[in-house]
Protein backbone atom coordinates (compact mmCIF):
# COMPACT_ATOMS: atom_id res chain seq x y z
CA UNK A 1 0.00 0.00 0.00
CA UNK A 2 1.21 3.59 -0.63
CA UNK A 3 2.01 5.28 2.86
CA UNK A 4 1.27 8.53 1.51
CA UNK A 5 0.20 9.91 -1.81
CA UNK A 6 3.51 11.29 -4.84
CA UNK A 7 2.27 14.38 -4.16
CA UNK A 8 2.22 14.36 -0.22
CA UNK A 9 5.85 12.73 -0.07
CA UNK A 10 6.94 15.43 -2.71
CA UNK A 11 5.90 17.85 -0.39
CA UNK A 12 7.87 16.16 2.33
CA UNK A 13 10.59 15.38 0.25
CA UNK A 14 11.51 19.33 -0.28
CA UNK A 15 10.77 20.16 3.37
CA UNK A 16 13.65 22.45 4.39
CA UNK A 17 14.14 24.36 7.79
CA UNK A 18 11.13 24.50 8.96
CA UNK A 19 9.30 25.84 5.31
CA UNK A 20 8.30 24.03 2.32
CA UNK A 21 9.81 25.16 -1.01
CA UNK A 22 6.95 27.09 -2.86
CA UNK A 23 7.77 25.13 -5.82
CA UNK A 24 5.18 22.86 -3.78
CA UNK A 25 3.39 25.11 -1.61
CA UNK A 26 0.53 25.02 -4.22
CA UNK A 27 0.47 21.17 -4.06
CA UNK A 28 0.92 20.64 -0.61
CA UNK A 29 -2.47 22.85 0.01
CA UNK A 30 -4.13 20.72 -2.81
CA UNK A 31 -3.31 17.71 -0.79
CA UNK A 32 -4.41 19.20 2.30
CA UNK A 33 -8.00 20.04 0.92
CA UNK A 34 -8.13 16.51 -0.40
CA UNK A 35 -7.10 14.53 2.70
CA UNK A 36 -7.94 17.21 5.36
CA UNK A 37 -10.70 16.00 8.17
CA UNK A 38 -14.59 16.40 7.46
CA UNK A 39 -16.57 14.60 4.87
CA UNK A 40 -14.39 15.42 2.29
CA UNK A 41 -11.44 14.13 3.92
CA UNK A 42 -12.55 11.34 4.83
CA UNK A 43 -13.98 10.69 1.04
CA UNK A 44 -10.32 11.52 -0.42
CA UNK A 45 -9.15 9.11 1.95
CA UNK A 46 -11.56 5.76 1.30
CA UNK A 47 -10.49 6.91 -2.29
CA UNK A 48 -6.80 5.91 -2.15
CA UNK A 49 -7.52 2.94 0.03
CA UNK A 50 -9.38 1.96 -3.05
CA UNK A 51 -7.09 2.34 -5.50
CA UNK A 52 -4.38 0.70 -3.66
CA UNK A 53 -6.40 -2.06 -2.78
CA UNK A 54 -7.34 -2.49 -6.79
CA UNK A 55 -4.09 -1.73 -7.69
CA UNK A 56 -2.84 -4.67 -4.92
CA UNK A 57 -4.65 -6.68 -6.37
CA UNK A 58 -4.08 -6.36 -10.42
CA UNK A 59 -0.40 -7.36 -9.64
CA UNK A 60 -0.70 -11.13 -9.95
CA UNK A 61 -2.48 -10.14 -12.97
CA UNK A 62 0.45 -8.55 -14.82
CA UNK A 63 2.36 -11.45 -16.14
CA UNK A 64 -0.70 -12.79 -17.82
CA UNK A 65 -2.09 -9.19 -19.18
CA UNK A 66 1.21 -7.38 -18.63
CA UNK A 67 0.96 -3.50 -17.39
CA UNK A 68 -2.13 -2.63 -18.67
CA UNK A 69 -5.80 -1.37 -18.19
CA UNK A 70 -6.66 -4.90 -18.45
CA UNK A 71 -4.93 -5.82 -15.33
CA UNK A 72 -6.56 -3.36 -13.22
CA UNK A 73 -9.82 -4.22 -14.12
CA UNK A 74 -9.33 -7.89 -13.07
CA UNK A 75 -7.81 -6.58 -9.95
CA UNK A 76 -10.81 -4.68 -9.38
CA UNK A 77 -12.92 -7.49 -9.38
CA UNK A 78 -10.80 -9.58 -7.04
CA UNK A 79 -11.11 -6.37 -4.73
CA UNK A 80 -14.67 -5.86 -5.00
CA UNK A 81 -14.40 -2.21 -6.07
CA UNK A 82 -15.49 -0.89 -8.89
CA UNK A 83 -13.69 1.19 -10.96
CA UNK A 84 -16.31 3.09 -12.01
CA UNK A 85 -16.34 4.83 -8.84
CA UNK A 86 -12.65 5.64 -9.06
CA UNK A 87 -11.09 8.22 -10.30
CA UNK A 88 -9.10 6.79 -13.64
CA UNK A 89 -6.36 4.17 -12.77
CA UNK A 90 -4.39 3.65 -16.23
CA UNK A 91 -1.37 1.11 -16.30
CA UNK A 92 1.36 4.20 -15.24
CA UNK A 93 -0.10 3.94 -12.11
CA UNK A 94 0.18 0.64 -11.71
CA UNK A 95 3.81 0.63 -12.68
CA UNK A 96 3.96 3.30 -9.81
CA UNK A 97 2.35 1.85 -7.13
CA UNK A 98 4.54 -1.67 -7.91
CA UNK A 99 7.68 0.80 -7.44
CA UNK A 100 6.51 2.68 -4.52
CA UNK A 101 5.92 -0.75 -2.53
CA UNK A 102 8.96 -2.44 -3.59
CA UNK A 103 11.01 0.99 -2.64
CA UNK A 104 9.28 0.50 1.07
CA UNK A 105 10.48 -2.73 1.04
CA UNK A 106 13.83 -2.19 0.50
CA UNK A 107 13.97 0.29 3.62
CA UNK A 108 12.76 -2.53 5.47
CA UNK A 109 14.85 -4.70 4.20
CA UNK A 110 17.48 -2.65 4.89
CA UNK A 111 17.16 -1.87 8.19
CA UNK A 112 16.74 -5.86 8.84
CA UNK A 113 20.17 -6.15 7.80
CA UNK A 114 21.47 -3.05 9.94
CA UNK A 115 20.25 -4.59 12.81
CA UNK A 116 21.13 -8.68 11.86
CA UNK A 117 24.90 -7.03 11.34
CA UNK A 118 25.21 -4.75 13.82
CA UNK A 119 28.45 -7.15 14.87
CA UNK A 120 29.62 -7.98 11.43
CA UNK A 121 30.05 -4.74 10.75
CA UNK A 122 29.39 -4.79 6.57
CA UNK A 123 30.76 -1.70 4.68
CA UNK A 124 28.16 0.48 2.88
CA UNK A 125 29.26 -0.82 -0.58
CA UNK A 126 28.10 -4.34 0.47
CA UNK A 127 25.01 -2.91 2.22
CA UNK A 128 24.01 -1.25 -0.73
CA UNK A 129 24.97 -4.07 -3.40
CA UNK A 130 22.73 -6.31 -1.35
CA UNK A 131 19.97 -3.56 -1.31
CA UNK A 132 20.23 -2.96 -4.93
CA UNK A 133 19.96 -7.05 -5.49
CA UNK A 134 17.26 -7.07 -3.11
CA UNK A 135 14.79 -4.71 -4.96
CA UNK A 136 15.69 -5.72 -8.57
CA UNK A 137 14.82 -9.12 -7.72
CA UNK A 138 10.89 -7.75 -7.07
CA UNK A 139 11.20 -7.37 -10.92
CA UNK A 140 11.76 -11.09 -11.47
CA UNK A 141 8.23 -12.59 -11.52
CA UNK A 142 7.04 -9.84 -13.81
CA UNK A 143 10.38 -9.91 -15.76
CA UNK A 144 9.15 -10.77 -19.22
CA UNK A 145 6.64 -7.76 -19.16
CA UNK A 146 9.20 -5.37 -17.41
CA UNK A 147 10.40 -3.92 -20.92
CA UNK A 148 6.29 -2.52 -20.88
CA UNK A 149 6.65 -1.06 -17.47
CA UNK A 150 10.05 0.67 -18.60
CA UNK A 151 8.20 2.40 -21.47
CA UNK A 152 5.40 3.03 -19.54
CA UNK A 153 8.00 4.90 -17.27
CA UNK A 154 9.45 6.95 -20.33
CA UNK A 155 6.29 8.17 -21.23
CA UNK A 156 6.04 11.94 -20.89
CA UNK A 157 2.88 11.81 -18.56
CA UNK A 158 5.18 9.18 -16.43
CA UNK A 159 8.72 10.12 -16.36
CA UNK A 160 8.78 12.93 -13.74
CA UNK A 161 7.12 10.46 -11.79
CA UNK A 162 9.49 7.63 -12.30
CA UNK A 163 12.63 9.95 -11.82
CA UNK A 164 11.46 10.94 -8.52
CA UNK A 165 10.82 7.59 -7.37
CA UNK A 166 14.36 6.60 -8.43
CA UNK A 167 15.74 9.72 -6.43
CA UNK A 168 13.75 8.34 -4.02
CA UNK A 169 15.10 5.11 -3.57
CA UNK A 170 18.66 5.76 -4.64
CA UNK A 171 18.25 8.46 -1.32
CA UNK A 172 16.93 5.66 1.03
CA UNK A 173 20.01 3.63 -0.13
CA UNK A 174 22.34 5.53 0.79
CA UNK A 175 20.83 6.60 3.83
CA UNK A 176 20.27 3.83 5.54
CA UNK A 177 23.90 3.00 4.42
CA UNK A 178 24.97 5.26 7.12
CA UNK A 179 26.09 8.76 4.24
CA UNK A 180 25.21 11.88 6.29
CA UNK A 181 27.44 14.09 3.56
CA UNK A 182 25.80 17.33 3.31
CA UNK A 183 28.18 18.93 0.50
CA UNK A 184 28.69 17.97 -3.03
CA UNK A 185 29.14 14.59 -2.81
CA UNK A 186 25.46 14.54 -1.91
CA UNK A 187 24.78 14.79 -5.65
CA UNK A 188 27.46 12.66 -6.86
CA UNK A 189 26.67 9.74 -4.73
CA UNK A 190 23.03 9.25 -5.70
CA UNK A 191 23.65 10.43 -9.45
CA UNK A 192 26.33 7.49 -9.60
CA UNK A 193 24.01 5.17 -7.76
CA UNK A 194 21.05 5.83 -10.13
CA UNK A 195 23.17 4.67 -13.35
CA UNK A 196 24.38 1.89 -11.51
CA UNK A 197 20.68 1.07 -10.92
CA UNK A 198 19.43 1.36 -14.11
CA UNK A 199 21.90 -0.02 -16.00
CA UNK A 200 22.04 -3.18 -14.31
CA UNK A 201 17.81 -3.20 -14.21
CA UNK A 202 18.29 -2.75 -18.48
CA UNK A 203 20.99 -5.57 -18.13
CA UNK A 204 18.62 -8.04 -15.68
CA UNK A 205 15.58 -7.46 -18.74
CA UNK A 206 18.08 -9.28 -21.12
CA UNK A 207 19.53 -11.72 -18.75
CA UNK A 208 18.75 -15.30 -20.20
CA UNK A 209 21.48 -16.72 -17.28
CA UNK A 210 20.92 -19.27 -14.22
CA UNK A 211 19.38 -17.03 -11.38
CA UNK A 212 20.89 -14.09 -13.40
CA UNK A 213 24.22 -14.48 -13.14
CA UNK A 214 25.28 -12.80 -15.25
CA UNK A 215 23.51 -9.48 -14.21
CA UNK A 216 24.57 -9.76 -10.09
CA UNK A 217 28.06 -10.05 -12.32
CA UNK A 218 27.62 -7.24 -14.34
CA UNK A 219 26.47 -5.20 -11.47
CA UNK A 220 29.49 -5.62 -9.13
CA UNK A 221 31.72 -4.33 -11.85
CA UNK A 222 29.59 -1.65 -11.96
CA UNK A 223 29.65 -1.15 -8.08
CA UNK A 224 33.64 -1.09 -9.01
CA UNK A 225 33.51 1.17 -11.79
CA UNK A 226 31.72 3.54 -9.44
CA UNK A 227 34.14 3.03 -6.41
CA UNK A 228 36.94 4.34 -8.58
CA UNK A 229 34.89 7.11 -9.71
CA UNK A 230 34.34 8.03 -5.73
CA UNK A 231 38.46 8.12 -5.47
CA UNK A 232 38.45 11.24 -8.11
CA UNK A 233 34.97 12.83 -6.56
CA UNK A 234 36.95 15.39 -3.88
CA UNK A 235 38.73 16.69 -7.47
CA UNK A 236 35.26 17.24 -8.55
CA UNK A 237 34.12 18.76 -5.39
CA UNK A 238 36.72 21.57 -5.56
CA UNK A 239 36.07 22.36 -8.61
CA UNK A 240 32.45 22.90 -8.59
CA UNK A 241 33.38 24.55 -5.38
CA UNK A 242 35.24 26.76 -7.13
CA UNK A 243 32.25 28.28 -9.74
CA UNK A 244 31.26 30.37 -6.77
CA UNK A 245 28.12 30.80 -4.81
CA UNK A 246 26.07 31.10 -7.86
CA UNK A 247 26.39 27.18 -8.92
CA UNK A 248 25.79 26.58 -5.42
CA UNK A 249 22.72 28.27 -5.29
CA UNK A 250 21.87 26.73 -8.84
CA UNK A 251 22.59 23.23 -7.05
CA UNK A 252 20.52 24.06 -4.12
CA UNK A 253 17.45 25.05 -6.13
CA UNK A 254 18.07 21.99 -8.51
CA UNK A 255 17.82 19.61 -5.24
CA UNK A 256 14.57 21.28 -4.00
CA UNK A 257 13.38 20.69 -7.79
CA UNK A 258 14.21 17.45 -8.10
CA UNK A 259 12.96 16.41 -4.84
CA UNK A 260 16.32 14.85 -3.35
CA UNK A 261 16.50 17.38 -0.11
CA UNK A 262 15.52 15.05 2.37
CA UNK A 263 17.95 15.51 5.33
CA UNK A 264 14.87 15.06 7.56
CA UNK A 265 14.78 12.36 9.91
CA UNK A 266 13.47 9.04 9.18
CA UNK A 267 11.25 7.55 10.94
Amino acid sequence: MYKMSIAIRRSFVVFQKGKLSSLWQASWRFCSNDTGEGEAGASASGNSSSKAAVLSAALPFVPQHGWSRQAVVEGSKVAGIPLAGLSGIGAGDLVGFFEEKSNDEVVQYMKQQLESQEEDKKGKTKLIRLSIEHRLRMITPYLHKWPQAMALKALPSNAAASLERMALLVDDMWYWAGDRSADFNWYTKRAVLAGVYCSTELHMVQDESPDLTETWQFLDRRLSDAASFAKTSKQVQDVAYGAGEWAAGGLQVLQNILGLNRNQKRD
